[in-house]
Formats: structure tokens, C-alpha cells, sequence
């Protein structure tokens, strides 16, 4: 069922929209972390961080001796993670845990007995649509899709890793191949994997087929080598972030990014240094689930102008087909306020126009819009 609300704003209110654009600030979300890093302002454990047009506020809320962090997510109110110690003649994987938020206590799962090169995983993607975890067969990539049992703790492999295509890097190397160095997945079950060449694909975590997306154009240190890098995906905001690591050579230093990618391009933005940050791995965000009867996301604006300058813009969603007044999610991107209805369609120099369902009145409540109208 589809609602539209349109807004007409006059020519004065819109004169700053023509000139400078409209600026919005983004929400702001808690995110999680987990690091095995004892650097400098860092310690063992789990961390909290607010997550908006930035990152800020990292702390660390619970301190959790381990060696070395292969994997791990937040899935509810439990951190799943994958403990293993790396030593001179490579890695003895060590155990699988589950860190009780709530309670603040960890419980092992699993103890894999301190084996040397025992199977291992990393990168764990939870897959919601069907719970099952899912992850990398190695602790800095793989080539290889294992699945995590959470209740039993074993490691399994699920599927052999393929690609339509790599990129001229990867067909350049020595070994003329890639191999996944990242992976994580969407609520909706959609899985996307980074390549050590640089390349991002979507990935079909049941048969291990990588669909190439595009090369990323942001890739300083010309390959992601360097263990702990982490994607992760905020469901909120339906951004794909990257964290990660590399080394500039011609200025001798680490750099610590955090960057977004395009999931249909592959394009790259910037979005924060992270100096000594690169111990922060397994980032969560939590997520609300939209209730049934809630409006879902606004998906279309459509601007037009008008005689005189007047603008009108259309934005259209589509609902369950059951909604009932009053709305409780209806979000926009135009001002910040709590209002009735009735509150907008008072507004000066807005002409508000709804059309939906019959049980959606004018003294309906409309608890948490956003919109803005601007003044010179």
C-alpha cells in the first residue's frame, strides 16, 4: 500500500535550499567492539562507540583476558567470539566463547585443545534469516566459507570460494588468484566479501560464489594484508563501513582508516582516521527490527518546482497492509520535531497532503518525524 506525503514550501523558505543544499545530520547509533590489543589506550575486551557522521566515545565497558581474536559478532544480547594463540611456528586455535551483555560473564563454548594450524574461523557474519553463523577459514581471510556451530562450538566447511572475475592486481600477483579477506552480512541476508586485491563482491555464503560488485578506488597500501581488518554493516543506516589497517611506505607510518564503501559501486568515501585503533575488530551495530504494522523506510523523493520557486517534494513508502493509526516510525528527512498531524498541517508556508487508509485521522500521532523547514 503505498502513502505519499507531499509538502509545499514558498519561494522565501526555499531561496537557502537553492543556494547551499540541505544538510542533515545523521543519527547517531552504539556500536560494539571486542580487541586483543594492549597498545597504547587500549587494553583486552569489549568497547563501546557512538557511530553517527562520525565515530566517537570509544571506551572500554568490560575488560576480557584472551590471546589472540580471531572472530566474533554481537548477535542479541551475546558477543560470539573465536579465541586462538599465534606463535612462532603459526597458530594453535584455543576455544569458542559467548560473552553475556547483560551479565557481563563469559562461558566457553568450545575448547579445540590448543591445536597447532587447527581449523579455524574469522570474519563471522551472522546470518539472521536463518541463524546461522557464518565466517572465513582462516583468522586474516580464506578461501573457504566455514559455518560456526554457536550451541556445539564445531567448525565446519561449508563451501569452496569462487569469483566471475578478479581484478588486474590479483591476475598480476604470483599466484594469479585472490582470496577473500573480509566478509559480513546485511539483516536482510545479503553477504559481502573484500578481497585482498581490493575487489568487492557480493557473496553467496551456501555455494561460496563471489558476484563481483567493483574494485575499490581507495586502496593505499595497494592490497588488504594485514590481519584484524573488519567489515561490518549498519543496519540502521544501510551503510557498509571498513575498517582497516595499512602502511605508508613513502611517509613511514601506520595509517588506521574507516572508510564507507558503495555496495553498488564500490566507490569509497572517507570517513575517520583512527589513530592505534587497529586492534578494534568484530564490530557490531544493533538494530531494531521494524514491527509488521510500521511504515518501512521511505524509499523515493521526487522534487519539483513550481511557478514563483515553490518546490514540492514527494516522498513515497510502502506499508504493510495492515496499518493503523497512530504511526509510530513514519521518519522523514526534513526538520527535527515531535508533532501531531495536526501540529504540521498548521504550519505556516507548509501545505501538508496525506493520503493513506481511512484510520489515519488528522489528530493522529506521528511521534518520531523528522523534517525541516528553512529560514533566511
Amino acid at each position: 500500500m503505498k502513502h505519499r506525503l507531499q509538502k509545499k514550501i514558498a519561494a522565501l523558505t526555499i531561496a537557502l535550499l537553492s543556494s547551499v543544499g540541505v544538510i542533515t545530520a545523521q543519527q547517531t547509533f552504539t556500536g560494539y567492539a571486542m580487541t586483543d590489543s594492549e597498545a597504547e589506550g587500549f587494553g583486552k575486551g569489549v568497547y563501546s562507540f557512538q557511530l553517527g557522521d562520525t565515530i566517537t566515545g570509544i571506551e572500554r565497558v568490560k575488560e576480557i583476558p584472551m590471546e589472540n581474536l580471531s572472530g566474533g559478532q554481537l548477535v542479541g544480547d551475546t558477543y560470539y567470539y573465536l579465541e586462538y594463540l599465534q606463535n612462532y611456528n603459526g597458530y594453535q586455535v584455543l576455544g569458542l566463547y559467548a560473552y553475556d551483555m547483560e551479565s557481563k560473564t563469559s562461558r566457553q563454548i568450545a575448547d579445540y585443545g590448543a591445536v597447532q594450524q587447527g581449523p579455524i574461523a574469522g570474519n563471522f557474519s551472522y546470518g539472521y534469516q536463518n541463524g546461522v553463523m557464518y565466517g572465513l577459514n582462516f583468522f586474516n581471510g580464506g578461501d573457504a566459507i566455514t559455518i560456526i556451530d554457536l550451541e556445539k562450538g564445531t567448525l565446519s566447511e561449508q563451501a569452496k570460494i569462487s569469483f566471475d572475475y578478479i581484478n588486474e592486481a590479483a591476475q598480476a600477483s604470483t599466484e594469479g588468484t585472490d582470496h577473500l579477506h573480509s566478509m559480513c552480512a546485511t539483516y536482510d541476508g545479503d553477504f559481502y566479501g573484500l578481497s585482498y586485491w581490493g575487489s568487492l563482491y557480493k557473496v553467496n555464503p551456501v555455494t561460496g560464489q563471489c558476484s563481483y560488485i567493483g574494485t575499490l578506488d581507495y586502496n593505499p597500501g595497494q592490497a588488504f594484508m594485514y590481519a584484524g581488518d573488519c567489515m561490518f554493516y549498519d543496519n540502521n543506516t544501510d551503510r557498509l563501513f571498513l575498517r582497516f589497517t595499512t602502511y605508508n611506505f613513502d611517509t613511514c607510518e601506520w595509517l588506521h582508516k574507516l572508510v564507507t564503501i558503495d555496495t553498488k559501486t564500490a566507490k569509497v568515501t572517507q570517513f575517520a582516521d583512527l589513530p592505534a585503533m587497529n586492534g578494534l575488530n568484530a564490530i557490531s551495530i544493533p538494530f531494531t527490527v521494524a514491527e509488521a504494522s510500521a511504515p518501512a523506510k521511505v524509499q523515493n523523493m521526487q522534487v519539483a518546482r513550481g511557478d514563483s520557486g515553490a518546490l514540492t517534494v514527494s516522498l513515497s513508502w510502502d506499508n504493510p497492509t495492515a496499518v493503523e493509526a497512530p504511526w509510530k516510525t513514519l521518519t522523514m528527512c526534513w526538520c527535527s520535531a515531535t508533532a501531531s498531524l495536526s501540529t504540521l498541517l498548521s504550519i505556516p508556508l507548509l501545505e501538508v497532503t496525506i493520503h493513506g487508509p481511512t484510520t489515519v485521522s488528522p489528530s493522529a500521532d506521528i511521534t518520531s518525524i523528522s523534517w525541516c523547514v528553512v529560514t533566511t
